[in-house]
């Protein structure tokens, strides 16, 4: 089951994974920032599952959301709740949580669990604003959050990057596309020198960069194989929008997989001992006597 690691991360327990299994259906349908929410929301509140349906949680959970903000706000967190761990000297910085109330002021804030990770084996840091206002939680080597679990804010992912970088922390895929940022090692041999400069660890490309992304030749790279990196739909604006441009990326896509398709054949040939250049007594865009073009 796709959150059952999560699940257990945060201290859900087997009740909890079996409701999740149960509504397996509306988690498909949904977002993991949501889904990942209403778990948060049920392994706090403790709630009975065994008639709760999806929408019952999601409704209860959006609740838990507007009263967390309000708790936060009556926190007092002192300088000895954190720890100054970077200053980017324009009135942001990362703290590492250390106290009870910097945890319970976090959660409240970012409407998300991670009051209960306090007195955890765990390293917690926090985005921090001029006035103290938190932006991003990050969970050394594991996770990073917006609020309520979803996205960082375009304005903020700056600060983060460079903090994750500056520490060595890496976490995975899920938690890089709160960030902004696509997987796309199946297609960064491609890539030319310039567009490699834009990686962060040799592996993720910033997703509102995808039109910048150019070849060797210096080309742009339009082909299917964007697909294996970033998603053809995406949420935006409250509405779902296909993020390709359909037909450059099929006229793009034919002539990709036809490339690659005569490179695995001539590769077969040559380790085969054949002529590629004579073979079926052609040259190399003949093949069996067609044309291979």
């Amino acid at each position: 089951m796709k959150y059952e690691e999560y699940i257990k991360h945060i201290g859900g327990d087997n009740y909890l994974i079996e409701w999740s299994k149960k509504q397996s259906k509306h988690f498909d349908k949904a977002t993991t920032e949501e889904v990942e929410h209403i778990l948060d929301y049920l392994v706090q509140s403790g709630k009975k599952l065994e008639r709760m349906s999806y929408k019952q949680a999601k409704e209860l959970a959006d609740k838990w959301t507007k009263s967390l903000q309000k708790k936060g706000k009556g926190i007092i967190e002192t300088d000895e709740d954190t720890e100054l761990v970077h200053d980017f000297g324009d009135g942001f910085k990362i703290v590492k949580l250390v106290g009870e109330n910097a945890y319970k002021r976090e959660g409240f804030l970012m409407s998300h669990c991670v009051a209960d990770y306090y007195g955890k084996d765990v390293v917690i840091y926090s985005l921090r604003d001029k006035d103290n206002m938190p932006h991003c939680t990050m969970e050394k080597d594991q996770q990073v959050k917006g609020k309520g679990n979803g996205d960082i804010h375009p304005k903020y992912i700056g600060y983060v990057v460079t903090f994750l970088e500056k520490i060595g922390m890496t976490v995975g895929d899920s938690e890089m596309k709160h960030l902004g940022y696509a997987n796309v090692e199946k297609i960064v041999d491609e890539f030319s020198d310039e567009t490699k400069k834009l990686l962060y660890t040799d592996k993720y490309f910033p997703k509102d960069k995808r039109d910048k992304i150019l070849d060797k030749n210096g080309n742009k790279i339009t082909h299917i194989g964007l697909l294996s990196c970033f998603d053809l739909i995406e949420e935006k604006d409250n509405s779902l929008k296909v993020s390709f441009d359909i037909p450059l990326l099929v006229s793009s896509s034919i002539e990709w997989i036809s490339s690659n398709v005569k490179k695995v054949v001539k590769n077969e040939t040559i380790k085969s001992g054949g002529n590629y250049s004579q073979l079926a007594g052609g040259d190399d865009s003949q093949l069996a006597g067609g044309n291979y073009s």
